[in-house]
């Protein structure tokens, strides 16, 4: 494959190569995100080398593990960057990846040794997540790990780290009839004065979902259910500490702080206690 668009979140992204010996190849999460060409907003072009970056400085890193070993890195010069990293699946291409401040534009180079067919997925982990991220932000959305769930015509999605039950309650909803959008990493997006809840490529195949954002939770793990409200700069800040960011970037950083607080002026937010059971769901309806 020379060439696909994606539709993730509303944001059409064009892939393309024109190296011969580059073949796309779309990991099955991004299966049901293929669509027919179309004007894009995201152009994205793929070819083989390993540019020269001596003249860059290094201003962001995550190391990958404890020996100190980085996941990805993104390198500045003047006006343009470039995010290094590795594909962290079978392939372990190394890939270089260069933008310029409207993030609609960008090269990715596929360092590889020989002449032979390469095949690529340039949004595969962790390049694809972070190209999204910039993408979503620059297009008045961010992106959040959370869960959400369609029921009863109400778009709900619950925010929280590793642990706090964002599978476990979207499991509990699913089993009362509710439609998961995602379990684990949501965009949230500002269209025509709504919010709009969308789920993103994972590992495994599923169909593009969308719904409606009408509330948020703040998971905690409780003896017995409870809620909280949490109003003005309280919501803004519990919502923004699960929002994906690169610190680096100060102006991604003010449109991700200015449409957490829009959001917080239009949606109820609240810190939700809650037992792991169907009880949940009663508790949460008795919200409305």
């Amino acid at each position: 494959m020379k060439h696909y668009t994606l539709n993730i979140a509303d944001i059409i992204y064009s892939v393309s190569t024109e190296a011969y010996e580059i073949h796309l190849l779309p990991e099955t999460g991004f299966t049901h995100f293929i669509i027919p060409e179309m004007s894009s907003d995201i152009r994205i072009l793929v070819k083989r080398g390993k540019p020269d970056i001596s003249e860059f400085r290094i201003v962001f890193d995550v190391p990958a593990s404890s020996d100190g070993s980085k996941l990805w890195s993104v390198y500045k010069k003047n006006g343009q960057f470039c995010i290094v990293c590795k594909q962290q699946n079978s392939l372990q291409h190394e890939m270089f990846a260069f933008f310029d401040i409207t993030y609609s534009e960008w090269t990715i180079y596929v360092n590889t040794e020989h002449n032979s067919p390469v095949f690529i997925d340039p949004f595969a982990y962790p390049l694809g997540p972070i190209i999204m991220l910039y993408a979503t932000q620059q297009n008045n959305g961010v992106m959040i790990h959370a869960s959400a769930v369609k029921y009863s015509d109400k778009g709900y999605f619950f925010c929280g780290f590793s642990g706090s039950g964002k599978t476990t309650i979207s499991n509990i909803f699913n089993h009362s009839g509710a439609e998961i959008i995602n379990d684990d990493r949501l965009i949230i997006r500002k269209i025509n004065q709504t919010y709009k809840i969308f789920n993103t490529p994972m590992y495994y195949e599923d169909i593009k979902k969308e719904i409606r954002a009408d509330q948020c939770f703040i998971l905690q793990h409780a003896l017995k259910n409870t809620y909280q409200p949490l109003t003005g700069a309280s919501g803004i800040a519990h919502i923004s500490a699960f929002c994906m960011q690169h610190n680096y970037n100060q102006v991604l950083l003010n449109k991700m702080l200015h449409f957490n607080s829009e959001l917080a002026g239009q949606i109820p937010i609240g810190i939700l206690g809650f037992q792991p059971n169907h009880k949940i769901v009663d508790y949460i309806k008795s919200l409305d």
